[in-house]
């Protein structure tokens, strides 16, 4: 083995589990059917939405849970 130096570290690249968030333009929509507001979906976008610096906002509907990005 051979120690080398100044190589850059890759970025991470993350696959979303719901890849329709990352697509989300301002106003736009998403209804997520029997799904909770502390329940997986939620959580993700909650994770994307720190590390993008895009804002969502979630409601519980009798539906289900609708998201929206909001900026």
């Amino acid at each position: 083995m051979k120690i080398e130096k100044g190589i850059p570290i890759p970025r991470r690249s993350r696959i979303s589990k719901y890849p329709k968030i990352t697509e989300m333009e301002v106003g736009d929509s998403i209804l997520f059917p029997r799904e909770a507001i502390n329940g997986k979906v939620y959580k993700s976008v909650k994770n994307h939405e720190r590390s993008v610096g895009k804002v969502f906002s979630a409601r519980s509907l009798q539906e289900g849970l609708r998201i929206w990005r909001i900026a």
